[in-house]
């Protein structure tokens, strides 16, 4: 016995050296590997994986897994088995866009909303990753069965089968920039039954209106709530800017839930799930996930629990890859190891993503952008002197004072505005170093612009002449450019271009372009040939410059559409559009402008123009509070 005792301290010092030796994150990136290896020996044909108690949900899981496994290593045949997983989920769908419940012998034919919820996001993710128009398609088909699906569910559900929800649809909406009331309604409702399990004086959020009633709380209650306060931490920003009201009162109640759900933990950093589960292996997948994101939001340290429960994951591997569903030697299943596979890589992508403070430091995308200009500009309404001629001293005067370092420059008022621009604007705009972008109308705004009209390859030609002369001459804009398609064919501003660049390689073509044009259809018609796009940002589909909610999402959208090679300008209306009927005022012109700078910063936009700035009188509000703005602006040093 005694011999027997000195070997396990020999071995115990052995394993505990040799994790020393080797940094946990690699042990668990491993471990990780490994437990792929042990899902694939489940694959199926017909149902992606072979069926038992949980199916479909751990569908979604795998397919998750593998999509987040691909974003870490670029590897190929994870994105492969993200698309198979995601046609598999489609295949075995209702007649409604829901999913029946797999008990391990039959399905139970009562549609579950997690399921609904999960598969959204498998479905936009497969999207994501093939801009493929079906996979979008299906997601907007199985999100917009939750409506039904949650005004139907009965009072005694559990209250996650409506929190859930309530993120999907912020998730969604956040990441399609889809103006949809029903679904925002939808997901009010949601949140609202939702937190009738929340009991704000005990900061306990019980698992069922049963348990409510009777105060029954235990660590199955406690996993359930940090997977929902883990949830909402992950969707902060669609949360946020979908659900206002609802984001910020969570955020004020989830450091009391962290002291509650502590309580439950056990020594091993897992929790008690059911009475086959009293030390739940998988809980421990998502116990590192809220950890990490709690600590990223709330710039606290849990690195102690964090690397508890990685070490009780290494411990308790089978050798055949899979978790064990307690300790060591418990039973094997594989729908109590999922919860690991879709958390594991989610912790590795927020570490390579977030170990830096994204509030106070600029994330390193913003870094990579500061070598190319950032844009910083003001269109139109330019001031003029009694004879309606451009008052160029006056005009550059103001925009210094705003601190733009770009001034669009429309041909359009008048038959003076090309020799106006060429003798009196640019000379004292380059002496400011302010740049100038040409801004043309096409034919389907009269009149034509002067003197070369409608013959854009004569533009092309003075304007790449004049940009030679002043090289503060940055670019080319041409105004509703998805309007007049059918006259700049792929072939005419292919021409432009060409013309343009044969002169000075370095000038710039824009199109100014809306939100629903920004396609992938667009894209491929025109991508390779032009630099870059201006979005005038108008609450689409509604038209309107009150709405300031979607702008962050549609411009992420839009971003996400374009790549990360083409320039994306918001344009942010400070005068009235045409087609909206309320002007904007002081508030809107803040909030959008300041969204806007925040995604500059962030690295999702290259700039902002504000569109028709009134000018004359320095005092006019929505001149002062876009003068405060910018000069409080300041990204890279510039």
């Amino acid at each position: 016995m005694f011999k027997r005792i000195i070997i396990l301290v020999l071995l115990f010092s052995i394993m505990t050296s040799s994790i020393k030796a080797k940094d946990l994150d690699e042990l668990l990136f491993d471990s990780l590997i490994r437990y792929e290896g042990y899902v694939r020996t489940n694959e199926d044909l017909e149902y992606g994986y072979k069926r038992h108690q949980g199916y479909p949900m751990y569908l979604y899981t795998f397919g998750m897994m593998y999509y987040r496994l691909y974003l870490l290593t670029k590897n190929e045949s994870y994105k492969k088995r993200v698309i198979e997983v995601a046609d598999i989920a489609e295949k075995i769908r209702n007649k409604d866009w829901t999913w029946y419940y797999y008990d391990g012998s039959r399905y139970i034919e009562s549609p579950v909303s997690l399921y609904n919820c999960e598969f959204t996001e498998l479905f936009l993710c497969a999207y994501e990753l093939t801009k493929d128009q079906r996979y979008k398609e299906f997601a907007k088909n199985t999100i917009n069965a939750l409506p039904a699906l949650l005004y139907s569910i009965s009072l005694t559900a559990v209250y996650n089968y409506f929190f859930y929800p309530f993120i999907a649809i912020a998730h969604y909406l956040y990441c399609t920039g889809e103006d949809n009331k029903e679904l925002l309604e939808t997901g009010e409702f949601a949140y609202y039954m939702a937190m009738q399990g929340y009991n704000p004086n005990t900061k306990k959020w019980y698992y069922s209106p049963a348990e409510y009633m009777m105060g029954f709380y235990d660590g199955h209650s406690a996993i359930y709530q940090m997977g929902e306060i883990a949830s909402f931490l992950e969707h902060q920003e669609a949360i946020k800017t979908i659900f206002p009201e609802q984001y910020d009162y969570l955020m004020k109640e989830i450091p009391g839930m962290l002291d509650v759900i502590r309580k439950y933990q056990l020594p091993s950093g897992a929790y008690y799930y059911n009475n086959d589960a009293p030390d739940c292996t998988e809980s421990l997948g998502a116990v590192i996930v809220f950890y990490t994101l709690y600590d990223r939001t709330f710039k606290t340290n849990h690195s102690d629990i964090i690397n508890k429960c990685i070490d009780t994951i290494l411990k308790r591997q089978a050798p055949n890859g899979a978790y064990y569903k307690a300790d060591v030697g418990s039973p094997i299943e594989i729908w109590y190891g999922d919860n690991i596979g879709i958390s594991l890589p989610l912790y590795f992508l927020l570490k390579e993503k977030g170990l830096e403070d994204k509030m106070s430091k600029e994330p390193e995308v913003t870094k990579k952008r500061e070598l190319k200009e950032i844009i910083i500009g003001d269109y139109d309404l330019e001031l003029r002197d009694s004879d309606r001629r451009l008052d160029a001293v006056r005009l550059v005067e103001r925009l210094k004072k705003l601190k733009v370092n770009t001034y669009a420059y429309l041909i359009w008022h008048s038959s003076y505005d090309w020799n106006d621009l060429v003798d009196a604007f640019i000379p004292l705009a380059q002496k400011e170093n302010i740049n100038v972008i040409v801004y043309l109308v096409p034919p389907s705004e009269p009149p034509s612009p002067k003197p070369y009209e409608y013959d854009y390859i004569k533009w092309a030609e003075a304007i790449g002449e004049l940009s030679r002369r002043y090289p503060n001459v940055i670019g080319i804009a041409i105004d509703d450019f998805n309007y007049n398609i059918s006259f700049f064919t792929r072939a005419y501003l292919k021409e432009i271009k060409s013309k343009a660049t044969s002169i000075n390689p370095s000038l710039k073509l824009f199109t100014v372009s809306y939100y629903r044009d920004i396609t992938d259809k667009f894209l491929d018609q025109y991508g390779d040939i032009i630099d870059g796009v201006i979005f005038p940002f108008r609450n689409e589909p509604n038209i309107d410059t009150v709405t300031v909610s979607t702008l962050d999402p549609q411009v992420r959208a839009v971003r996400a559409t374009l790549g990360d090679n083409l320039f994306l300008i918001i344009m942010v209306y400070a005068s009235k559009l045409s087609s909206a009927s309320v002007p904007p005022d002081v508030r809107y012109i803040n909030e959008t402008v300041k969204i806007s700078l925040d995604l500059i910063k962030e690295g999702v936009a290259d700039g902002i123009i504000t569109y028709c700035l009134p000018k004359e009188n320095e005092e006019d509000e929505r001149y002062k509070i876009i003068r405060e703005l910018l000069n409080n602006f300041y990204i890279g040093g510039k």
